[in-house]
């Protein structure tokens, strides 16, 4: 969905903006990114009313939203790299969607058996858990940085795996956090909103006008 999206778009600036093939890719590529502060909650709620979770419908949308992620990222790096005119192989970036995706499964999975392992051996306050878990989802996503002229790492496929192992080996505990990281939401989603929102630039949205709207639409 997110390739097709994305090409979409991309052929969809062409003839409405008139931007070139590889500048619709950039546009298409941003477009199509999946925003997790968006998907994350929704799904969230989905499975506390329990909704579709008996088909692990919800599940499956959230780990679907951090690889089209990847791609979305991967191929508007591919874009871009073309436009600045930088010599970049895209099969060579295109090989880096797969292992971006295992090595985040892996790490996760890797931090998550740690953490088990900790928390059945030491007794630890539901909050310090909780803020342990931030701390070291903070520091993938920083990984990611860090590594990715090198190498592409899917943090947030990480991330999301921690939590899996977690409710996985642990369900009872993994109820609780899951319950205290709600609490943290509640703060963090405005954070989070009035932060998008303050990027957003009023005039250049202007001066799209409806061509930019249809676009979107498209």
């Amino acid at each position: 969905p997110g390739l097709i999206e994305g090409f979409f778009i991309a052929f969809a600036s062409m003839k409405l903006l008139n931007f070139s093939f590889i500048q619709g890719g950039i546009l298409g590529f941003i477009i199509a990114a999946v925003s997790p502060a968006v998907v994350v909650p929704s799904m969230l709620r989905l499975m506390e009313n329990k909704i579709g979770t008996d088909k692990g419908i919800p599940t499956l949308i959230l780990a679907g939203a951090s690889i089209d992620d990847v791609f979305a990222i991967t191929i508007f790096g591919a874009f871009l790299g073309l436009y600045s005119g930088s010599n970049m192989n895209i099969g060579l970036q295109l090989l880096n969607i797969p292992i971006s995706i295992f090595l985040g499964v892996l790490i996760g999975i890797i931090i998550g058996s740690l953490l088990v392992k900790i928390f059945n051996k030491y007794s630890i306050r539901n909050s310090k858990k909780v803020l342990l878990i931030i701390g070291i989802s903070i520091l993938l996503t920083e990984l990611e940085n860090l590594l990715k002229t090198k190498i592409q790492v899917a943090s947030l496929l990480g991330v999301m795996t921690l939590g899996f192992i977690i409710f996985e080996k642990i369900p009872s505990m993994g109820k609780k956090l899951s319950s205290k990281f709600n609490e943290v939401w509640t703060f963090a989603e405005i954070l989070l909103f009035v932060l998008v929102g303050a990027q957003v630039n009023i005039d250049v949205a202007l001066n799209a006008g409806k061509l930019g709207v249809l676009v979107i639409l498209i």
